[in-house]
């Protein structure tokens, strides 16, 4: 609004202070000729159809002060009058639509501040302002436009992310799109959305490694029902997996068979107990075809063989079997084959039949094994071509595969799947090369940011790939390059604003120039030279100015207006300095003022006064105007020269201040948009400095401040988003990629004691695992030892004690099952349920689900009493939940019916203790049936987090073991109690305590 009033001061002040001038000039001039006022009359016809009516209306005065009996000069007055009142009207009605566009402007309603800013533009077409507020909107808008499509490509970008569940480029992604439009609900939701579903992800990933390795493991050993359990879970929890459904069509074929093997066992078992020697030898040969390796149905058969000798004599049976191996041999059934060879040759041991026929045979067997070998070899291969995205070659492996064995499914199957993948690589490059090729298009376009859409793109469907990441690398330099050169323009814009302030001309074109060659698009710069060329000019006008001050001066001359007069040389003076004429009159004019000075000291006085009285009200304009008067009653007196030199100063000072919050209010402008907040707070600041009530840099002010305030909450984000990922990764001792986030996270928030400590702690732990590897590598030596010495008892022990220090080992656990299999003869069922328990619980034990550990050592122990593992492993659990505890929140026996709650309460944990923390509850169901018991935990009225028990009916106390340290909202918040609610029965709580794992 300062703007505005100033405007209109300044075309009141145009509008009034000629036509007080003119109208002491026309007072003066009623004796003029016929004429004089013909000529007057003609120069205000002349100002009048220029559209200059302050002038016209002067011209007309001056005509009727000569002629007052005219009536033309009168109309012409009038009409200039209503066009003067229109003009006045015009500018206060700008003036009202101006405040209303500004305001609009400020409401960020650019549509409707447009239409205000071009009604106040029609209103006055000469005014620049409303064009230059109607073209800064239209950057607005632009930015605005900018910021959606980048908010687009970067949501584009997301969702082809999350097509290959690249999770963290997507959420990168996300970022961005933040950037173009903060705080965007969509985006804020999605991206808590992603983050659940990542640690989920994550999660089931690491569920379903563990689940696949030990039914791989169930699998080796032939514990088909178990294995095909594990798989089962596998495959529930990533559905999308083709190896646990693969494995688990392998295992029901091999329980077929197994079932068949068994069904033929027990028939050969019951007709060889009944001495039905024959119809037994065909259900063991039957059996030995399924299982070729086994030696029960081979050692049946050499009884049976031995048996049927003695009841049919040995020329007999010999002949039978050299028979019998001949027919298996020519079904290719090679075990039973030289089963039968074996027992003709036992019978005869001089026959060189036999044992010619089982050379042969071993001849065949070993083509078959490597044939077995090399399609083995291919599967493997296959796979792993298939793992490096190499489908070519995997086509090639499996291939092979099924030349080596035409009958077998799993290569025609992987066949199969490799065309498909085939098929579908070739759709990526075809996408991949069609973003490629639209992005160079638009490069050669010279559309940069477009172009970078689609080389991005490409990167999403290929990452890593060359080419793509050279063209993003070209278009990154080419930004640079426009950057470089927009902040050169900045310069150079700058530097000729403040020469051209200054009113260095020359050197303000000059920057001018540069900067319209390095934009040539810009109309401001050549606006700004137009301005200096007109204003050069000036210098040619500067002869008619002078002669118009000469004839001025002359006019109040003759009308005794001496100071007027003498103002009028001066100003002729000003222009040509030590012209004659200017210089006598001047002197002329001095002479006869000092005759007037005696008579005018009253005068003077008095406008001294006056004078003095407004310029302490601060009223420059009008105390100068009475010290002019002054000076002009007494020239010599310096006192008025003195203020009015001054108020000069003080009004220039104003100007020059008005100059300067000018040139740092737009030159601050200009910095925040280019980003450099802490450069153009410093002008804001400034600028504030000048004019401390001013509105407009405090506003900045604050928006600067908002922008740090984001920007370090931003930093914040990113440093915890680090540190959760970071502390999962060191509890689950992952500790190089552990180390690698607390670095980053260092970086963001340098000197932070939480990851330093981290750091730290990762030093000692690596310095104490290098120490236990050392011992593990000695006790697995001294097992070995042992184990080839065939002293398996105290193999096991050592190899036990080396599993418990590194459960994640696979050797120590399958000498352990190796030694548990030479044990099991006796007892195969109860053993193969022991180890299941233990393998269970050794795995509950490594993830520190105590819990469940319990449970199956228990078990193993009822199994297997004389055991030491599980017997040690539970005083372990016991031993480690008793030293551990930090809370200890209900020792006495408390009883909750069905639907009821009890709350507990307790001091909330220090965070440190928080992350590897879990809660111990003992607890009994009392009900007929299996129920659930609703574990909750908060803060003051909050609930943050809780756990569902599966509770049965029983006699003693259960214990329940909750890993409280994996829910999010345990360690951010100081959670001060928890709640028990039993649905479908009640319970008898004897024990509630928080431990550190």
């Amino acid at each position: 609004m300062i703007h505005y009033r100033f405007r209109l001061n300044m075309v009141v002040f145009r509008l009034f202070i000629p036509i007080i001038i003119f109208s002491f000039i026309f007072n003066t001039l009623s004796s003029q000729t016929v004429s004089e006022y013909n000529r007057v009359l003609d120069k205000g016809n002349e100002y009048y159809t220029k559209g200059d009516l302050i002038n016209a209306k002067a011209s007309y005065e001056y005509a009727l002060r000569i002629r007052p009996e005219e009536e033309i000069p009168k109309e012409k007055l009038d009409e200039v009058m209503i066009k003067l009142r229109e003009k006045m009207t015009h500018m206060d009605q700008y003036t009202r639509v101006i405040s209303e566009a500004d305001e609009l402007f400020r409401k960020e309603e650019f549509e409707l501040a447009i239409k205000k800013y071009q009604e106040a533009s029609s209103i006055i077409e000469s005014e620049g302002y409303p064009e230059e507020k109607i073209r800064e909107i239209e950057g607005k808008k632009d930015e605005s436009r900018a910021n959606q499509i980048a908010y687009e490509d970067a949501i584009y970008r997301a969702e082809k992310y999350l097509k290959y569940s690249k999770y963290e480029k997507a959420l990168e992604e996300y970022d961005k799109a933040l950037q173009a439009i903060p705080d965007d609900p969509t985006v804020l939701e999605r991206i808590a959305e992603l983050r659940v579903e990542k640690v989920e992800l994550e999660k089931n990933m690491e569920i379903y490694d563990e689940i696949v390795m030990n039914a791989d493991r169930l699998l080796m050993l032939k514990y088909y029902r178990e294995a095909k359990e594990e798989y089962q879970k596998a495959s529930e929890a990533r559905p999308d997996e083709e190896y646990p459904r693969m494995k688990i069509t392998e295992v029901d074929n091999l329980l077929i068979k197994r079932g068949e093997y068994e069904r033929l066992i027990d028939s050969a078992d019951e007709f060889y107990s009944s001495k039905n020697l024959d119809e037994a030898k065909i259900r063991y040969q039957q059996a030995l075809t399924l299982y070729p390796y086994e030696n029960y149905p081979k050692d049946m058969l050499s009884k049976t063989n031995a048996a049927l000798i003695e009841l049919k004599g040995a020329d007999v049976i010999y002949n039978e079997a050299v028979k019998a191996a001949d027919a298996f041999l020519a079904k290719r059934d090679y075990s039973n084959a030289i089963k039968e060879y074996e027992n003709a040759s036992s019978i005869k041991p001089v026959e060189r039949y036999p044992i010619k026929k089982i050379a042969e045979i071993n001849m065949i067997r070993e083509e078959m094994e490597n044939a077995e070998l090399s399609y083995n070899m291919a599967l493997k291969r296959g796979e792993q071509y298939i793992a490096a995205n190499d489908f070519e070659n995997a086509k090639i492996e499996f291939e092979k595969a099924n030349t080596l064995k035409p009958k077998e499914k799993l290569p025609i199957e992987k066949l199969s799947q490799v065309e498909k993948s085939l098929l579908a690589q070739n759709e990526v490059m075809q996408s991949f090369n069609q973003s490629m090729d639209r992005g160079v298009a638009l490069m050669q376009n010279a559309e940069y940011d477009k172009a970078r859409v689609e080389f991005e793109n490409a990167l999403v469907i290929l990452p890593n790939n060359k080419s793509a990441k050279e063209k993003l690398n070209e278009i990154k330099a080419h930004f640079e390059e426009e950057k470089k050169k927009a902040k050169q323009y900045q310069e150079f814009i700058v530097n000729g604003d403040a020469f051209f302030a200054d009113g260095d001309f020359d050197k303000a074109r000059n920057n001018y120039v540069k900067a319209l060659t390095i934009d040539a698009s810009d109309p401001y710069p050549a606006d700004k030279i137009t301005e200096i060329d007109t204003q050069l000019k000036i210098t040619v006008e500067q002869q008619k100015e002078f002669e118009k001050s000469i004839a001025t001066g002359d006019i109040y001359f003759g009308n005794e207006e001496y100071e007027n007069a003498k103002d009028a040389y001066e100003k002729a003076l000003s222009i040509k300095p030590g012209a004659k004429y200017a210089n006598d009159k001047i002197k002329e004019i001095e002479s006869l003022l000092k005759n007037e000075a005696d008579g005018d000291e009253e005068a003077y006085a008095a406008a001294i006064k006056e004078a003095d009285g407004l310029f302490a009200l601060q009223n420059y304009a009008e105390a100068k105007l009475l010290y002019i008067k002054a000076s002009n009653l007494k020239p010599k007196e310096g006192y008025p020269k003195e203020k009015i030199k001054e108020i000069e100063g003080l009004l220039n000072d104003i100007a020059a201040r008005q100059a300067e919050y000018n040139q740092l209010m737009a030159a601050a402008d200009r910095m925040l948009e280019s980003g450099e907040t802490d450069k153009a707070k410093e002008k804001y600041e400034q600028a504030s400095e000048i004019y401390p009530n001013e509105q407009a840099p405090r506003d900045k002010l604050k928006e600067i401040a908002l922008l740090v305030v984001n920007n370090e909450i931003s930093v914040q984000n990113a440093y915890n988003d680090l540190i959760f990922e970071a502390d999962v990764l060191f509890s689950n001792q992952k500790y190089d990629e552990a180390k690698v986030k607390y670095q980053k996270a260092l970086k963001l928030k340098p000197g932070e004691g939480h990851p330093t400590q981290r750091l730290e702690e990762m030093k000692g732990l690596s310095q104490t695992l290098e120490k236990e590897e050392d011992h593990y590598s000695r006790l697995i030596a001294e097992a070995d030892r042992l184990f080839t010495s065939k002293e398996y008892q105290q193999a096991k022990e050592k190899y036990m004690e080396a599993s418990l220090m590194f459960p994640a080992e696979e050797h120590p656990k399958n000498r352990i099952e190796e030694i548990n299999l030479l044990n099991r003869k006796a007892n195969q069922n109860n053993q193969q349920a022991y180890d299941k328990a233990i393998a269970d619980a050794d795995k509950f034990f490594a993830a520190a689900e105590y819990s469940n550990a319990l449970d199956s050592y228990r078990q193993a122990l009822e199994m297997e009493p004389d055991e030491n593992h599980p017997l040690q492993m539970i005083e372990k659990i016991n031993k480690i939940l008793s030293d551990n505890a930090m809370r200890k929140i209900l020792n006495s026996s408390v009883n909750i019916q069905n639907n009821d709650e009890e709350k507990f309460s307790f001091e909330p944990l220090a965070p440190e203790d928080r992350k590897g923390s879990v809660l111990l509850i003992s607890a009994r169901g009392i009900a007929s049936r299996s129920f659930k018991v609703f574990v909750n935990f908060g803060k003051g009225g909050s609930k943050n987090g809780g756990y569902i028990l599966p509770v049965t009916p029983s006699d003693s106390a259960e214990e329940f073991i909750i890993p409280l340290g994996k829910q999010n909202k345990w360690f951010t918040e100081d959670n001060n109690w928890f709640k028990l609610i039993p649905q479908g029965g009640s319970i008898e709580v004897t024990r509630i305590e928080i431990v550190k794992e």
